[in-house]
């Protein structure tokens, strides 16, 4: 069961890119872009680091016990609803698209924070089915983080994402003479 539940975790490690946790303060007045980009910057390295630790205790879940990984995975949703809520507690500025991201961001957030506690909670039991089904609604669910994260690096951090290069070989045939 342990090995099937770290395998399992292990598949899902290329498609996590989950959430972090850390310090924003919350405000009454509406930012200007400027400092909004002081604020994100900071939940940005953070959210980041989360995401890592996600996909390093996916990878790295083989030949631990249920029990470690129910431990883990827990640990690592309140950690991805802490962020959500720093995410959610940063005043965005007068800027819908900006706010319109950073709602899409917090609800990933929450959404995928639900995914790790459900892989913790299959752990805890050592039901592989229930395991499963968690981890393929958490790499369904990663675009809800994936996206509007992508979007809020690029409006507010000016980051584009780097081409995904694809290398293509031409295909060869044999034919029996």
């Amino acid at each position: 069961m342990r090995r099937a539940l770290s395998a399992l975790l292990a598949v899902v490690a290329a498609a996590v890119a989950v959430a972090g946790c850390g310090d924003s303060g919350s405000s009454t007045t509406v930012p200007s872009k400027a400092e909004y980009k002081t604020t994100y910057a900071s939940l940005n390295k953070q959210i980041d680091a989360v995401g890592l630790a996600v996909g390093t205790a996916i990878n790295k879940s083989s030949g631990k016990s249920n029990k470690a990984i129910a431990t883990e995975f827990s640990d690592l949703a309140d950690k991805t609803r802490a962020a959500a809520k720093k995410v959610d507690d940063a005043t965005p500025p007068a800027d819908a698209n900006i706010q319109k991201q950073q709602a899409a961001l917090v609800k990933g957030l929450n959404t995928a924070a639900d995914d790790l506690d459900a892989i913790s909670k299959a752990a805890g039991k050592k039901d592989f089915k229930a395991a499963g089904t968690a981890a393929g609604k958490l790499t369904r669910d990663n675009a809800g983080v994936a996206n509007p994260h992508a979007q809020l690096n690029k409006i507010v951090l000016g980051l584009v994402p780097a081409p995904v290069k694809t290398t293509t070989k031409a295909a060869t045939t044999t034919t029996a003479p």
